[in-house]
């Protein structure tokens, strides 16, 4: 069965996955999908993405980067940052902590504890998991 107003023409290739009736392998990629073995399994299926985190945290770091999606604004002084309160609270007990407690958009960090600057390195780092620093950089994290 294809997607949502797909015809389904049995096995076919599409966005790198190779289909067929036992198994799915994406051609020179480690995803793939396989009947397992054992009885009465014929319903049963494994996929296998090694890459899946990093492309899921790259298309959140996209949205992101546009605003699409972001539920929070972090507020600094005058500088706000748009984020996602699963991706905040997913990385940081603090963020949790706050989410945890309000339903409020719009969480104000005080400028003299938290640098924009450094936020912005920060949140950079959450959606990427790189850091990038000049050797005076590391003063505002």
């Amino acid at each position: 069965p294809g997607l949502a107003g797909e015809k389904s023409e049995g096995p076919r290739r599409r966005s790198g996955w190779e289909a067929s009736q036992s198994a799915a392998y994406v051609t020179g990629g480690s995803r793939h999908l396989e009947r397992p073995k054992g009885r009465n399994c014929a319903s049963l299926h494994k996929m296998q993405c090694s890459h899946h985190s990093e492309h899921l945290l790259e298309s959140l770091n996209r949205q992101r980067e546009v605003g699409f999606l972001c539920d929070c604004t972090i507020i600094i002084g005058e500088f706000q940052f748009k984020a996602h309160r699963n991706v905040l609270a997913s990385f940081s007990e603090y963020f949790w902590a706050i989410y945890r407690d309000t339903s409020e958009s719009n969480i104000f960090l005080d400028q003299n504890q938290v640098k924009a600057d450094g936020f912005q390195k920060l949140l950079e780092f959450i959606y990427t998991g790189d850091l990038k620093l000049d050797r005076y950089g590391w003063i505002f994290i």
